[in-house]
């Protein structure tokens, strides 16, 4: 083979008839296109021939060429990619999501095959959240969430206003895709992972100030305290926290106390007591209801059932987790003061000696005399 000879390729007879009547249909627009037609195009640019011929009728579209979100092939002037002469006029390639998976490919697959589907795919369509040619929201939303979430999910939008304590991730950047898919999951209201901690560890492994005050790194803090509480053993925050918000203090889904002392209710640990026996603090005497007696004398009631100052769990208790057992903290905060618990157990009993009392020890057998 000489330098000047080239290997033979032969261009399907199908392709090069769809490519030449593409060339002779645009020449042909463009000789009626003034040029008001190409500067849209080049304002946008979009240079050739195909989008100016376009833009002649669709002046909306040469305007929304110029965004910084605008669709790829729309960008690129590449109307046919998604319309063709049907006829006389330009219809869409083909129905629907149909098309739109011609390239989007991996988010068919994801819709064909994960078990939770989101119901706006089937019911409106791709483009009732995006927009095939541009917007200016990333993706080509038509809206930014949660705005465009709202659209739909109003009860929510109305949930969200309402309550005291919404959560900050409904305004942050991101909003209800940084928990939700948007697409299809294969979990339960198409959440991006199967445990909810899990989620809420991808931010909530930093401090986070909310307008309530800061809450801590809760990721290292489990991390650092092995003897973890039952909802978090079970990967499980929203089986006390609304991911929403709730008029309850900490987004806490029933009530729960937000004071160091506050007048024993029952309705008032309603949140604790949806797995926690009542009988805890509500049976001065017993020999069942609890560990932490003397004697049969409840030392839980005689904590938390004042009907003046009576102490919330979380005054002894990490409802998260501890290092130590019985989620025992190892200093309780009382103003500006850590007031420590030294905390001990035995088989049938303890002991602890923290700052609002002397020492004391207890026995669940044998009554022990305290000073």
């Amino acid at each position: 083979m000489s330098h000047n000879s080239f290997p033979e390729y032969k261009i399907p007879l199908s392709r090069t008839w769809f490519q030449l009547r593409r060339i002779i249909l645009i020449w042909v627009l463009s000789l009626f296109l003034p040029m008001t037609g190409f500067a849209a195009a080049n304002h946008a640019g979009l240079g050739d021939a195909e989008a100016a011929a376009c833009f002649k009728c669709h002046k909306d579209l040469g305007e929304l060429a110029g965004s910084s979100e605008a669709h790829p092939p729309f960008a690129s002037g590449e109307c046919t990619s998604c319309h063709e002469l049907q006829g006389d006029t330009f219809k869409a390639a083909a129905e629907g999501n149909a098309l739109c998976y011609t390239c989007h490919v991996d988010k068919e697959e994801d819709v064909s095959k994960k078990k939770h589907v989101h119901g706006a795919i089937k019911m409106a369509g791709c483009t009732g959240c995006h927009s095939p040619h541009a917007t200016e929201n990333k993706h080509q939303l038509l809206k930014t969430p949660p705005e465009l979430c709202y659209d739909c999910h109003s009860d929510k939008q109305e949930y969200v206003k309402q309550v005291k304590y919404p959560h900050g991730a409904m305004d942050a950047k991101g909003s209800c895709v940084t928990c939700h898919d948007p697409h299809a999951s294969d979990y339960d209201k198409q959440l991006k992972a199967e445990e909810n901690m899990e989620l809420c560890l991808t931010c909530h492994n930093r401090v986070r100030k909310t307008t309530h005050g800061y809450v801590m790194n809760m990721k290292r803090w489990l991390m650092d305290n092995p003897e973890h509480h039952g909802p978090i053993l079970m990967g499980d925050c929203a089986a006390c926290h609304n991911p929403h918000g709730s008029n309850n203090w900490r987004m806490l889904r029933k009530a729960f106390p937000s004071t160091f002392y506050t007048p024993f209710k029952v309705e008032e640990y309603s949140l604790c007591f949806e797995c926690h026996d009542q009988e805890l603090a509500l049976e001065k005497r017993t020999t069942s209801a609890t560990g932490f007696r003397n004697g049969d004398q409840n030392l839980h009631y005689v904590h938390v059932n004042d009907p003046r100052k009576g102490r919330r769990c979380v005054v002894c208790h990490n409802i998260h987790a501890t290092k130590g057992p019985k989620h025992i903290r190892e200093s309780a905060k009382f103003g500006n003061w850590e007031i420590p618990i030294h905390f001990e157990i035995n088989e049938n009993g303890g002991r602890c000696a923290p700052g609002c009392h002397f020492p004391r020890v207890y026995h669940r057998s044998e009554a022990v005399k305290n000073r």
